[in-house]
This record gives C-alpha cells, structure tokens and sequence, in this order.
C-alpha cells in the first residue's frame, strides 16, 4: 500500500491533465440564475468584457468548451434550488468534478464570473441588488460542494462588507460544508454568532435542517454515529420546534437517514417520525421512502420492509425501483439467493422495469444482485456464470463486473491467493473488453490488490485509463 501511495502522490498531479489550450466561451443568459439572467439583456456589457477584466486571468473566468462542464454547472444550479436534500444522490459527475482540480476550478471561476457582473452593474439599476444576492449565494454553494470552506466563510464576509443582504440559502449552504468537513464545532459558533446579531433568517427552517444535517454528517460514511451524535441532531430538531419553525420534508427525511446513520439503525423511530410527518399533512417522497428502506435494509428486517413498502403503495405513494435497492442488498449480500430472486420479481410486478432509476448517468441492473447472492452463497463459478448471463442478455453494466471482482477477492479479511488474483485479473480484462469502466472505489481496491501482490505493470496500466477517464473530462 505504500508503494502504491508513493505512485498515486507522484502521478496525481498528472490526473487533470489536458491536451490543447481551452476554448473561451463564457455562456449568454441560458446558463445564468435567474436574477442574472435579467442583468445580461441587450445593452449589458458581456459577461466575456467583464472576464477578460479579472487581473488579466480570462482563462481562468471561463466555461471552457466542454459538455461535462457544462452539465455540472447545471447540476450544481439545480441542486441549489433543491437545497440541503440534494445531496442524498451522490451524484457520480459531482464525484468525479472533485478528483479533477482543473475541472473544479473552472467551476469556481465561472460562478466568481458572474459575481464580478453582478457587482460591476450600474448601482441603479433595477435588479442589481437581487442578482448579485443570487450570485454570491450560487458562488458560496459551488464553493461548499467544491469542499472549499475557507473560500465559502470568505465569500460570506465579502457579502457583509459589501452591504449585500444574506439570505437563509446562504447560512444552510455554510452550515452544510461544515458538516461535510467534519467541522462542528465551527458550524455552532457560526450559528450561535447569527443568533446574537439577531439575524432573522437564521430562524428559517432551511437553515435548521442544514444544521441538523450538520451533526448527521460529521463522521465519515465508513462510520456509524453514537449515541451523542444522535443526540445533537435530536437537540436541534427539538429547539427547532420550540422556536416555532415548522418541519418540512426534508427534516423528516433528514431524520429518518438519520436512523439509518446509527451504529444500531432505530427502524422503529423511523416509523415513528413517517407517521408524524403524514400525521401534520407532510407526504412523503420518494426520497423518504428510499431513505426508510436504508433503514430497514441496514437494521436486516428486510421482510418488515417489503411489508411497509406495500403499504404505502396502497395508500398512493408511486413506487421507483431504487426503492427495493437497500433491501435487495441486504439479502444478496448474505448469499440468500431465494430472497433476492423475490425481490427482484417484485421489483418488475410493481415498476415494469429491469433498471434502477436512481442511476442518473449509468444504468444498474437489478439483476446484479442476483450475481452477488449466488456468489456468496455458492462461489465464483456460479457468479461468473450468471455474469455471461447478463451478457447475453446485454444487461451488463460497471456494477456486474465491480460485483463479480469483489465476489473473486472475497472479504478483505481473507488471505488474497493465486487464484483469487487470477480471478480478479480475469474479471477486470473482461470488463475492459466490454468497454465498461470501473468505480473509483473499485479501482483503489485493485491498485491495492496488484500492489501488494507486486503487479505495479498492471497497476500503472489501470492508473494510465483513468487518467485517460479524466482527459475525456474536458
């Protein structure tokens, strides 16, 4: 593992590497937020005028000429506008935006960009105060999901010396970058600091759930909260009421993941507060839905889930297949091939599909889970059979190879052999053969796996694609 670190530090920052010099091509109003888009009519000075005025750094103040860009530039605005509940998606483009820096700073740009518009507008005219209000708030948000806290606190104060109001949008985007930053106790203060200025909208329910959001998420997703994590996000939801803020749905759906996030998941509590919310008028989603099967899938009362799942189908809730997901995992995980097999006819009697509509940039077969469960359940040959399978059947994807190379290796805990390598090695040249390109996760288990069974040839080859991966970015 050593070894293979040594490499990574050497050749990472070779990852965001580019041919050819990009293109400027700052957008016109389309990709604008909507105050912006009132700023850039005919009449206004280019937002290209206002770049190439930036301390003599255009290139950097640019879209540059790239489809993903542009997806994640949009991706990000609407997350905005769904708020703190977005992020329940670990959206893979996100993902990949954050392991290229290049990619990342053009984000960064493109918002400061039309920050710098805002801000250069005639201070008379209608409009202003809202669009540069709306493009600090954009700014501060890209910032957070960039993990740049530093940059967002900074954003924050130039705001409050500039005179530009701020609003409840930008305290929840803060308080929430705390969290994904692991920095609680920055977060308190900061939001103990906005109570004594008496800042009214620290009170608005956006900014709550951010908070509550906040304490959930302050261990790594490898580790599951204690009883004094639950507590504190308990504490908020209680002070919360007694301020008289109103829960919406994504503070309930915030607490039923929060269920799900303890070291010993409380699917009883979890039913407890979906029946508050349909008791005070909130319906649930269907991310509430999906965040209690996580529930249930975690806590291993699988068939308590079909049941309750069943259950609010028949009260009107629209089923998504990505709703069986926890469940599915749960049981092929543990090799119980029977189960999964009625899960997954389930799955097709209520949806009519094959495919988890949670996938937004990739397909994933339900069918996978089969694989896993046979595999745990009677070995490799049995999940490589299943994997043809699919093949002909053309129902593969990155997810049926990424199962079949774990099902090859075995528990982490278990001795890596000849034959488990050689499994693996064979998985891999299959999945490249088929075009499929593996998860980041997978591809740090296999740099692991070849370094230290001393196949550093094979490791730089794996390295070398997804670099590759990353040109392809931009």
């Amino acid at each position: 593992r050593r070894t293979m670190r040594s490499l990574l530090r050497v050749r990472a920052s070779r990852l965001s590497a580019v041919a050819g010099r990009p293109a400027l091509a700052l957008a016109a109003a389309r990709a604008l937020p909507p105050a912006l888009s009132r700023l850039a009519r005919p009449g206004t000075r280019a937002l290209s005028d206002v770049a190439a005025e930036t301390d003599g750094e255009a290139e950097e103040a640019v879209i540059l000429s790239s489809p993903v860009l542009s997806r994640a530039i949009q991706l990000l605005l609407t997350q905005e506008n769904q708020g703190v509940a977005a992020d329940i998606s670990q959206d893979a483009l996100v993902q990949s935006i954050l392991l290229n820096p290049r990619l990342s700073n053009a984000i960064i740009a493109y918002f400061t960009a039309h920050k710098d518009m805002a801000m250069r507008a005639a201070p008379d005219m209608p409009g202003r105060e809202a669009a540069l209000g709306d493009a600090y708030a954009s700014l501060i948000y890209a910032c957070v999901k960039m993990r740049r806290l530093d940059a967002a606190f900074d954003h924050h104060n130039a705001m409050r010396l500039a005179g530009v109001p701020v609003d409840a949008r930008v305290y929840a985007a803060l308080l929430k970058g705390c969290g994904r930053a692991k920095k609680v106790r920055q977060g308190e203060s900061f939001f103990r600091e906005l109570l004594a200025r008496g800042e009214r909208s620290a009170r608005d329910v956006t900014v709550y759930n951010a908070l509550l959001n906040m304490h959930a998420h302050q261990l790594p997703r490898s580790q599951f909260l204690g009883p004094r994590h639950v507590a504190d996000s308990w504490r908020v939801f209680n002070d919360m009421v007694a301020q008289g803020v109103i829960p919406n749905e994504v503070t309930y759906n915030s607490l039923i993941s929060l269920c799900s996030r303890t070291r010993s998941p409380d699917f009883r509590r979890a039913e407890m507060v979906l029946a508050e919310m349909q008791a005070v008028g909130v319906p649930p989603s269907n991310i509430t839905v999906t965040a209690l099967m996580q529930v249930y899938g975690r806590a291993d009362v699988v068939r308590r889930g079909r049941d309750k799942l069943a259950e609010l189908q028949k009260s009107g809730i629209a089923v998504e297949a990505s709703m069986w997901r926890p469940l599915l995992h749960r049981v092929a995980s543990r090799g119980d091939v029977p189960t999964t097999d009625e899960i997954i006819d389930e799955i097709k009697l209520k949806t009519g599909k094959e495919v988890f509509d949670m996938y937004q940039y990739k397909p994933c077969y339900v069918h996978n889970y089969r694989l896993m469960a046979v595999g745990h359940s009677v070995g490799y040959e049995a999940a490589l059979k299943a994997l043809h399978e699919a093949r002909e059947a053309g129902q593969t994807d990155p997810l049926t190879y990424n199962y079949l190379i774990h099902v090859a290796l075995g528990a982490r805990s278990e001795k890596l052999s000849a034959e488990r390598l050689q499994r693996a090695n064979r998985a891999w040249e299959m999945m490249a053969a088929d075009g499929m390109r593996p998860s980041i996760a997978l591809c740090h288990r296999m740099l692991g796996v070849w370094a230290q069974s001393n196949q550093l040839d094979r490791a730089e080859a794996a390295f070398e694609s997804m670099r590759g991966a990353s040109k392809e970015l931009l």
